[in-house]
């Protein structure tokens, strides 16, 4: 009986890992490269023009991101935005988007979007709201802690989606990327 319940919570572990959940993970995934483009973002401090409508007098935005390394088969970008710190909206609680790319496309420079809305740019897509209950809604929730320390990160997951409901997409690819602290 114990080796049942380990074998079943180890799958359960592994499956919250991997994303085995969403996706079927390819065997030799791919790393991904991944970058800001814009300077302003270090990955150890938020940018303070870049925070919730809360704490900031302008409508903050996602970082731009450079992409390279993306495995041929990728036809979609998923972002995940959390604040690890803050469990209520650690694993993508600031928001999932999805960004179309084209089969092919090796590397890509994703545009920034604003935050706190459903309006977004071209090719990208709201896959889950944010789960904060005390700010406007919307796609993403730029990070919002009142500068309290918490850390934000984006969990970047390269996929091939066979627009099936009766398949899996696959997971190509994927890589953590911090966004900083605030």
């Amino acid at each position: 009986m114990k080796k049942l319940i380990y074998g079943v919570v180890s799958l359960a572990v592994i499956s919250g890992l991997t994303g085995c959940g969403k996706y079927q993970p390819v065997p030799n995934m791919t790393k991904l490269n991944v970058n800001f483009t814009d300077s302003k973002w270090d990955g150890k401090n938020v940018p303070q023009n870049e925070v919730c409508g809360r704490y900031n007098s302008k409508v903050a935005s996602s970082p731009s991101l450079s992409i390279n390394n993306l495995p041929i088969k990728t036809n979609k970008i998923i972002l995940s935005f959390s604040d690890e710190t803050y469990k209520p909206m650690s694993n993508g609680g600031h928001g999932v988007v999805s960004y179309k790319v084209q089969k092919s496309t090796k590397n890509i420079t994703l545009p920034s979007f604003k935050s706190e809305t459903f309006s977004l740019p071209t090719n990208y897509k709201s896959i889950q709201a944010h789960n904060s209950a005390r700010n406007t809604d919307g796609a993403y929730l730029a990070p919002c802690s009142g500068g309290r320390g918490n850390t934000y990160s984006i969990k970047i997951e390269a996929i091939h989606d066979f627009n099936n409901d009766d398949k899996k997409p696959l997971l190509l690819g994927e890589s953590y990327l911090k966004m900083g602290t605030y």
